[in-house]
């Protein structure tokens, strides 16, 4: 196989993914706006909302933006036959597809609970609205996988960058755990500006006890993350041990709280036990 002519499938998968990224930018900067308006209606009305509301409404756009990013960077990053870009691709695509199918499953739940919508206008706007949803949150990751797996990409990543990239020191399904302790870490630092109340034992703690507790965690998690990129066996243990523990302690606040529905708190369970369980299938991959 000549490779070499094969730039032209580089280039276009990354004006595919730049292209995307855009359309995705658009997104969380109208799911921006929108929280802005429902603050100022807030703030007229002489509700102040408070930081745990506020939290909920700034993160699907903090996703959105994030998403947006990675697409556009990890797009140039293809056009340039960084092999770094495939990798990340590859490892990103498996977390958003397995956080979308999550998203979609708990949505179809809560619709199944919340009985028929009485017009037969509401379920094709309701079906139609799932089937756009599943296309672009599920299928796209999917047609991502199959394009940069596959072995006609990597030889044409292999000959248009042939020096060895920082992923290429680290197993992807290592490297995909070593991405999430990074977003965690990343999340715990936007939780602690924004002063989210933080879920212990099963109450909150507020003010600066909850912005010290975020700021710690961001820094464990920091750790976490460069500990999973050199694969030591200790990051291991606390890559597995603690985001079970934060889902536990979440989900033991929502149950004390009475407010949480049965749902969510089985949905931490299935979390919890599927990040075991991954977290116990990469384990023989850390041996430093």
């Amino acid at each position: 196989m000549n490779v070499r002519p094969g730039k032209a499938r580089l280039i276009a998968l990354g004006v595919i993914a730049i292209v995307l990224g855009g359309f995705t930018l658009l997104g969380g900067v109208s799911m921006f706006f929108g929280m802005w308006v429902g603050m100022r209606t807030a703030a007229t009305l002489s509700k102040q909302p408070d930081n745990l509301s506020f939290a909920f409404m700034a993160l699907p756009a903090v996703y959105y933006l994030f998403s947006a990013t990675s697409l556009v960077w990890l797009g140039v990053g293809t056009i340039l036959a960084r092999r770094w870009a495939r990798a990340l691709m590859i490892v990103l695509s498996w977390l958003y597809l397995t956080a979308d199918a999550l998203l979609l499953i708990g949505v179809l739940v809560a619709l199944a609970k919340a009985g028929s919508p009485p017009h037969a206008a509401e379920w094709i706007v309701m079906g139609f609205t799932l089937a756009f949803s599943g296309l672009f949150a599920v299928g796209l990751p999917i047609v991502f996988i199959a394009l940069y797996s596959s072995r006609q990409t990597g030889e044409v990543f292999d000959a248009w960058g042939p020096r060895a990239s920082w992923t290429d020191r680290c197993p992807l399904p290592v490297l995909a755990v070593a991405v999430l302790m990074s977003g965690a870490a990343t999340l715990s630092l936007l939780l602690a500006a924004v002063g989210t109340p933080l879920p212990i034992g099963g109450g909150l703690w507020n003010g600066a006890a909850a912005r010290v507790g975020y700021l710690l965690a961001g820094l464990v998690f920091g750790a976490l993350t460069a500990g999973s990129y050199h694969l030591r066996r200790s990051a291991w243990w606390g890559a597995t041990l603690l985001p079970i523990a934060c889902l536990a302690s979440a989900g033991f606040s929502i149950r004390a709280s009475g407010d949480g529905p049965t749902a969510v708190l089985v949905g931490l369970g299935v979390l919890a036990a599927g990040w075991a369980g991954y977290l116990a299938w990469v384990r023989r991959r850390f041996t430093a």
